[in-house]
């Protein structure tokens, strides 16, 4: 049975202790006597006291019990996080949108003018093509994956941007939700007829091109498919005179040693680039020369020569090297 004392007695064993010297552990003791003696001063202290080491322990249980609701509050707000992450991550519908026109169809997909249901905007929406043709024995075409990929991980004025992907009824039916941009570049050259750009908006539309294409290869990022029709344009609205890179269908990212390969950055200098690559990219006026000639040891250069294919287009109002023969094998 635990000794007990009345309160005088208490008060003349604290009191003892305090006048003793004081070093580094007693003087931490000696905070809490000081507290105790307030409070067996009190008149509503009862005649008895509890040994230091037994409120000691009955700290050290508050402490666990404290830390057991913490843990437990702690794997609460986890499960809800893990909650709200799994339907964030959940794809919403196709229907939360109201197709409105096809805007053109590709090899690959689809692109329809649309309206966001609850808020009005106006998007794109491009719709796969999940065909067997398409997709071949791996489900789901590689092309689509890497420009959902590279889309969602880009963020840049000039570049197109994707707010979420969505799906249909049908699991053949996956669509990407795209800012609309009314005008393609190659149908504005179309429509200008005999009259081409001035300088000075060849050199604006340049200037925005180069900046998109520049950010791509930071990122070890190459398009591979620079054309007009590729090249959007805001011709009305607050983005007026705006230029937006788009369809990343193409798109590869490349190895550390073969960006910049020719010139010593990626790899030893004045050796070629040390990755091989599909030759059948770039629409053919505005293919590179060494692609043309089969060779599958490329870099972010052939980005370069299609860009300086656009803006001989911009300034002569037609293509600058047409052609029907390709000389790969």
């Amino acid at each position: 049975m635990k000794r007990r004392k009345t309160t005088q007695q208490a008060v003349t064993v604290y009191q003892s202790i305090l006048n003793e010297p004081q070093n580094a552990t007693l003087l931490r003791r000696k905070t809490t006597i000081a507290t105790r003696l307030k409070q067996l001063e009190h008149p509503s202290v009862k005649d008895k006291w509890a040994s230091s080491s037994d409120e000691d322990e009955e700290d050290d249980g508050t402490s666990t019990t404290t830390q057991s609701t913490s843990k437990s509050s702690k794997s609460s707000s986890s499960s809800k996080s893990s909650s709200k992450t799994t339907k964030s991550t959940t794809s919403r519908s196709v229907d939360c949108y109201e197709q409105i026109k096809a805007l053109g169809e590709g090899q690959y997909g689809t692109v329809w003018q649309a309206k966001n249901k609850s808020t009005g905007k106006i998007v794109a929406l491009k719709e796969f093509k999940l065909t067997n043709e398409v997709c071949g024995a791996e489900g789901f075409p590689s092309s689509a994956l890497r420009e959902i990929n590279v889309l969602q991980s880009v963020r840049h004025p000039n570049i197109i941007r994707v707010h979420e992907v969505v799906v249909g009824r049908t699991t053949d039916k996956i669509y990407i939700v795209m800012d609309y941009v009314p005008v393609e570049l190659g149908t504005l050259m179309i429509n200008m007829g005999d009259q081409p750009f001035s300088l000075a908006d060849s050199k604006c539309l340049l200037k925005q091109l180069l900046d998109a294409v520049s950010f791509l290869h930071d990122r070890l990022l190459v398009h591979r498919d620079i054309k007009p029709t590729n090249i959007l344009y805001h011709g009305s609205g607050p983005k007026l005179g705006t230029l937006v890179l788009c369809d990343f269908g193409l798109t590869r990212r490349l190895s550390k040693n073969t960006v910049g390969g020719g010139d010593g950055e990626g790899g030893s200098e004045g050796q070629p680039p040390q990755q091989q690559l599909s030759p059948l990219v770039v629409t053919l006026y505005y293919r590179a020369v060494e692609i043309l000639l089969g060779n599958g040891y490329y870099d972010e250069s052939i980005d370069v020569w299609s860009i300086g294919c656009v803006f001989a287009e911009l300034m002569l109002n037609k293509v600058l090297l047409p052609g029907t023969l390709c000389l790969c094998w």
